[in-house]
């Protein structure tokens, strides 16, 4: 009985052994009928040529139509310059005048090329020429390469910016500048008006560098001039009050009076003593003339000691003021005088040396090409246009029909 229970479990053991080695085969997918995958891609297909034509065909015809039959044609007139600095030739020969030309500070050229696209340009020009009737002319016919005529002053700047062309090289200074209209004469006209614009800024740039140069020398130059002027005044209110050009000059004049005064007194004096000693001496008829001569010597004396009193008393006293107060006085001034005179030369010579400066380093705008007039129109450039829409609308149209087909494929039948 043992055996017949032992049969049993060995089979069952080897059915589980043969189970667990058999491999696992899923289950394989359905199998799509032929006739259902060729419907699929013909749909693809349709589909693809109708998403081909309608996503590139249509936008590169509408394109190629629009441009041939629409858009005006555009006239391109184009001008280039530089700024240069004027600075004169410090030669030998300082009578030759001749002038060289050496290249402006590298801020000059960034302001004017920010000021050829800014507002202000724009404004000023729409003022002088009338940007807006200028290019709104085709606008009926061409909406798209034309300017509303009722757009801002914003969107005339917008526009300025894509009929305009500023080509700016930093290396060497240059700035090429191109305007666009609907006919060559305007294009012209509007690439005239931008470098009379320029020169007109690069001017008032210069008249602000020579008046910031000048502005300081001037100043100080009129301050030394109003102080040897009051100085002037003051020796001549001086010399006007004391009735005398020089005092130094009086003072010695009148030491010199006194001086020769004194001498007459001295030979005076000495002529009456000996008349006195002569008159004891003498008859009665000489003594009697010795009396005479020594009264009018006597009077003499009076008169000289009365004229040396008189110029004595000019140095103790004139019109009020000592005289060492009037010479005091009249030195200071003198000193003050010479200092005055030389701070006006000074500044005089600082003056006419920012006034050289202001006119070496003029400024100015070097029109080197001057404004073209066009012959043919330029613009649209029509066949670039064309290519560009082709290959935009091709990678798009690309790009979506296979994301589209990526994601379609993916999703259960």
């Amino acid at each position: 009985m043992s055996t017949a229970l032992a049969t049993p479990r060995r089979e069952i053991a080897a059915r589980n052994k043969l189970v667990e080695l058999a491999p696992i085969v899923e289950p394989s997918p359905p199998q799509v009928p032929r006739t259902t995958r060729m419907k699929r891609g013909k749909r693809r297909y349709i589909g693809l040529t109708l998403s081909f034509i309608l996503c590139v065909l249509i936008p590169i015809a509408a394109t190629v139509w629009y441009l041939s039959e629409r858009a005006a044609d555009q006239y391109a007139s184009s001008a280039a310059f530089a700024i240069r600095t004027e600075e004169a030739s410090l030669g030998l020969d300082l009578l030759s005048g001749f002038a060289a030309m050496s290249g402006s500070s590298s801020s000059d050229i960034d302001i004017l090329d920010r000021f050829l696209i800014s507002q202000d340009l724009v404004t000023k020009i729409q003022s002088k020429l009338n940007l807006r009737k200028v290019w709104s002319k085709p606008r009926n016919a061409d909406p798209v390469f034309s300017f509303d005529p009722d757009g801002t002053i914003e969107d005339l700047t917008t526009f300025w910016q894509r009929m305009v062309r500023v080509d700016y090289d930093s290396s060497s200074g240059l700035i090429e500048v191109e305007a666009k209209a609907f006919s060559e004469v305007e294009a012209r006209q509007i690439t005239q008006a931008i470098l009379a614009e320029s020169t007109h800024l690069m001017n008032h740039l210069s008249d602000g560098a020579h008046q910031s140069i000048i502005k300081s020398a001037t100043e100080e130059y009129e301050r030394a001039k109003s102080r040897l002027r009051d100085v002037r005044l003051a020796v001549s209110a001086l010399r006007a009050k004391t009735g005398m050009m020089d005092p130094e000059a009086g003072l010695s004049g009148d030491h010199g009076v006194v001086q020769s005064l004194q001498e007459s007194l001295a030979n005076e004096l000495v002529k009456l003593d000996l008349l006195r000693s002569n008159l004891g001496e003498s008859g009665q008829q000489a003594r009697n003339a010795n009396d005479i001569r020594i009264e009018q010597n006597e009077i003499k004396i009076d008169v000289l000691r009365s004229r040396i009193a008189q110029e004595r008393q000019k140095f103790d006293a004139n019109d009020g003021a000592g005289y060492s107060e009037i010479i005091a006085k009249f030195e200071e001034l003198l000193v003050e005088q010479r200092f005055a005179e030389e701070a006006y030369v000074a500044t005089t010579a600082a003056l006419d040396a920012a006034r050289a400066e202001a006119r070496r380093s003029s400024r100015y705008l070097a029109v080197f090409v001057q404004p073209t007039e066009a012959e043919r129109a330029l613009y649209p450039r029509r066949v670039l246009i064309s290519v560009l829409v082709g290959m935009f609308t091709l990678l798009l149209w690309g790009l979506l029909a296979l994301v589209y087909y990526s994601v379609r494929d993916r999703r259960p039948v």
